[in-house]
C-alpha cells in the first residue's frame, strides 16, 4: 500500500490483541511467550499479563484464530496454575461459571479453568521485528 492510500478510516483499524472473557463457554488455547505485571489503576486490580502466540479462542461465543493475543488475569487462583508454565508450552483458558458476588452490587467472578500442555513443536521463540520505516522526511 503507498503512503497516500494510507487513510483513516474504520476499515483500517486492527482488531483488539487481549482476549476478553464475556459469556460463559468462551476460551482461549495459545502457546506461552511470556508474561508481565501490569499495575493497576482506578477499577483494575494489578493483573499478570500472558502473552500467547497462534491462538485459538472463542470471545463472546464467536470463534476466532489469531496469531497473537494478550490475557490479562487478576485471579490469584488462576495465576498460581500459570506460575510454572514455560516459554513454548501450550497452554488455554476457559470462562466455566459466573460466581455470584459477596458483596451487593459487585459484578459476579469468573471461574476460569486453567489447562496446560506439552511444549509446542512449532515454537521457535519469541520473534522480535524490527524494521527502519520510511517517513520520507
Amino acid at each position: 500500500m503507498a503512503k497516500n492510500e494510507e487513510e483513516f478510516d474504520e476499515a483500517n483499524i486492527p482488531s483488539s490483541q487481549w482476549m476478553k472473557f464475556q459469556k460463559v463457554g468462551d476460551y482461549i488455547k495459545g502457546t506461552f511467550v511470556d508474561k508481565s505485571l501490569k499495575i493497576g489503576s482506578g477499577d483494575f486490580k494489578d493483573q499478570m499479563v500472558y502473552n500467547l502466540v497462534n491462538c485459538e479462542a472463542t470471545i463472546n461465543g464467536k470463534k476466532t484464530t489469531e496469531k497473537e493475543y494478550n490475557v490479562g488475569i487478576s485471579s490469584k487462583f488462576v495465576n498460581d496454575r500459570l506460575k510454572n508454565a514455560v516459554p513454548g508450552q501450550r497452554v488455554g483458558m476457559r470462562f466455566d461459571k459466573e460466581i455470584i458476588a459477596k458483596v451487593k452490587g459487585h459484578h459476579p467472578a469468573k471461574s476460569i479453568l486453567v489447562n496446560a500442555w506439552g511444549i509446542d513443536p512449532e515454537y521457535k521463540g519469541k520473534e522480535v521485528f524490527k524494521k527502519d520505516i520510511d517517513f520520507g522526511d
